[in-house]
């Protein structure tokens, strides 16, 4: 199986190079890897420019807003960087450029895709320093497909229409190939190191985001609800549970802001996420 990997990359210039280097040591080698030098300001594009060169490297360079927020950007950076890939691909994959992969991880994740036609999307676990050990980073359940580490059978990604530009886009993928009848994987075996702790960029206005991405998801005012306790009892914050309805709220009386969901997956999402609650 051909495998394609668009890494978004913004400032990356202390580990790019180790993640380049770790996919590079793979045992699986049918892949070529597609990275977007998103308007860094660092070393990156300079750290880039020396992988240039390598057969299964390309290196695209994209200007625009210096920001980091959550979601659309990233989204942006990876189709910026996969219209300018012609060659066909089996599987496609969305990495982050501070990740450390085992060298088993792409012949893991195409037998994967290999044994089971309906798997649709698949990742690892992601692990980072924390008191000077590499431990689980615990910001959601090991079965929950990370962001940082998705990829797609093509098949999968074309049928939900891609990744969709919005904040959330690595939860609403999960429900989309759900109900375009794929499956799932997470395979807690392969540990990726995670170099940079998640969101330890984000602009400060994105503390309203996951707000927004909930009425993008079109959640009824109950899962919101649920969904906000939850968070902020996770992260031990008040304020957080009113940052989502604030969020929320904003998005909803914007008439500017779309929701990112058509009304039967919008319809669907809300069904799957109220089954899930009543399993727990």
């Amino acid at each position: 199986m051909q495998i394609l990997i668009v890494i978004p990359t913004h400032n990356e210039e202390k580990y790019i190079a180790a993640t380049l280097y770790s996919l590079l040591c793979q045992t699986y080698t049918n892949f070529h890897i597609l990275v977007t030098n998103d308007n860094s300001t660092d070393g990156t594009a300079t750290i880039l420019e020396n992988y240039n060169t390598h057969p299964q490297i390309s290196v695209i360079h994209k200007h625009g807003d210096q920001r980091h927020l959550p979601g659309t950007k990233v989204v942006e950076a990876f189709y910026f960087g996969l219209q300018h890939h012609k060659d066909p691909f089996d599987i496609i994959c969305k990495f982050d450029a501070d990740l450390i992969f085992p060298k088993n991880y792409l012949y893991e994740m195409v037998a994967a895709f290999q044994e089971n036609p309906q798997l649709g999307m698949f990742g690892g676990i992601l692990y980072s320093l924390q008191n000077g050990k590499w431990q689980y980073e615990n910001i959601a359940k090991k079965s929950h497909l990370r962001g940082p580490i998705k990829s797609y059978r093509k098949s999968c990604f074309d049928a939900m229409s891609g990744i969709r530009p919005t904040i959330g886009w690595d939860s609403i993928d999960v429900l989309l190939a759900k109900y375009y009848g794929f499956e799932t994987h997470t395979d807690t075996s392969l540990v990726v190191k995670h170099c940079k702790p998640t969101a330890a960029i984000y602009h400060g206005a994105a503390k309203y985001k996951q707000g927004e991405a909930l009425y993008k998801m079109r959640y009824d005012l109950g899962l919101v609800f649920l969904t906000a306790l939850k968070q902020s009892f996770r992260l031990k914050s008040p304020l957080k549970f009113l940052h989502y309805w604030q969020g929320y709220f904003q998005a909803f009386f914007d008439k500017k802001v779309q929701a990112a969901v058509s009304k039967e997956e919008g319809a669907f999402i809300r069904k799957w996420r109220w089954k899930q609650l009543g399993k727990k």
